[in-house]
């Protein structure tokens, strides 16, 4: 099942968001997040003022809302009709319709689908990447709608990233199936399953103002069956293969480029080097984007084995976790904490302290998995419980699943 087919099944946006756009503290709250979005990918928001926009899955259409206050002309493509509902009454309401004429076109139709002889200054698909099934050919359609000079912007879960998110699916899906005593979430029992998954995290999900609800949330990660490690995308293959298709790193958040490059600016890299260096930054962060917190003690490793090896550690653990193998997840993560304590090269900074933390506090959790002691488990969900031998709260854990990365189209 397709992330589309999953959403058509159930009828709802994924990131159907609680914000009023017509309330100026709300639109400013907006604003900010996505501004600040495009400060970290250096996109020029200027780059907006009349450019042809392509937003591919554009949900119940807040961002491309936002693109054209910044003066873009908006095409939306996206197989849900409920999204196309959704975007035609938000244009329509926001300020008596002052930017209907923004929207060029709303097109209800699956992507690979969608025939334009148009190319567009700005193409952006945020949210489906990880769960397209033919990424190869997806990625060369991306690319033949970006105009000469013009920007790709993509986010997805990264073969590293999905770890929190997937984590989270699966301890829920393992009290799910206790509580309910079923092996399996379908239309009898998902409206059960997403009132279990709302109550369970509404404690942790208020701690932190989302932009959309809880129960999306609870039913775009918790329960949506997409959520699964092979469906995470590998970071360098896909600059290979855009860099193969005339589009060129131009930034990302995480930033994946190193930032204390001192090169002399007539001394040019070329692409290929480039991406080498990207290539060695993102093996120093490959234990930051699993487990979501800063991990600057790597920075200064240029060991190349030790890097490897830390790398496919944490693709092994999220391969594991996918398969909920809790015991060898206990051993893998116990394996890590080894590594780090052993070896020299890792400085006890605070980072590397806090890392360990977030490492008890899931081996805590995956104990309780192992042990099936659910209640317990559901109390520290509800943070009612606190992982023993951890200073971390699961309350504050969420991770860094989605990355975004900026691609700049330049022949």
């Amino acid at each position: 099942m397709s992330n589309a087919e999953f959403y058509l099944q159930n009828n709802f946006l994924p990131t159907l968001t609680n914000i009023d756009f017509n309330d100026d503290k709300d639109f400013a709250y907006y604003r900010d997040q996505r501004l600040y979005l495009f400060k970290l990918l250096k996109v020029p928001v200027g780059y907006f003022s009349n450019c042809s926009y392509l937003e591919i899955g554009p949900d119940s259409g807040e961002n491309a809302l936002f693109a054209a206050t910044l003066g873009a002309e908006l095409t939306c493509v996206d197989p849900n009709p409920l999204s196309n509902t959704k975007v035609k009454e938000l244009f329509d309401s926001y300020r008596g319709g002052i930017l209907m004429s923004k929207l060029v076109s709303n097109q209800m139709i699956y992507f690979e689908n969608f025939d334009s002889k148009t190319k567009f200054s700005f193409v952006a698909c945020e949210g489906m990447l990880s769960t397209v099934k033919n990424k190869e050919g997806f990625y060369e359609k991306l690319a033949s709608v970006v105009r000469e000079h013009g920007f790709l912007m993509i986010s997805y879960y990264s073969d590293l990233s999905i770890f929190s998110d997937l984590f989270q699916s699966k301890i829920f899906k393992d009290i799910i199936y206790n509580q309910l005593e079923t092996q399996s979430i379908s239309e009898s029992n998902i409206l059960e399953v997403k009132k279990i998954g709302v109550d369970l995290f509404r404690n942790k999900w208020s701690r932190i103002r989302h932009l959309r609800s809880l129960d999306t949330w609870v039913m775009d990660v918790l329960i949506n069956p997409v959520i699964r490690f092979e469906n995470g995308v590998d970071v360098i293959t896909l600059l290979e293969k855009f860099q193969s298709l005339g589009l060129s790193y131009w930034n990302s958040w995480p930033r994946y480029e190193k930032t204390s490059d001192m090169r002399w600016h007539r001394k040019i890299q070329n692409l290929d080097d480039q991406l080498n260096v990207i290539a060695l930054e993102h093996k120093k962060m490959s234990l930051q984007f699993l487990l979501g917190y800063s991990t600057d003690f790597m920075h200064a490793i240029d060991n190349s084995i030790v890097l490897n090896e830390i790398e496919v550690l944490c693709k092994d653990i999220n391969q594991t976790l996918d398969k909920s193998d809790w015991p060898s997840l206990k051993i893998q993560f116990g394996s890590l904490l080894s590594l780090l304590y052993s070896n020299p090269c890792f400085v006890q900074t605070q980072d590397f302290k806090k890392i360990i933390s977030i490492v008890k506090m899931l081996l805590f959790i995956i104990d309780l998995l192992i042990e099936k002691k659910y209640s317990e488990l559901i109390e520290v969900i509800k943070l009612e419980l606190v992982p023993s031998q951890s200073t971390f709260d699961f309350g504050n854990y969420w991770g860094q699943p989605n990355h975004y990365l900026a691609l700049y189209k330049d022949c």
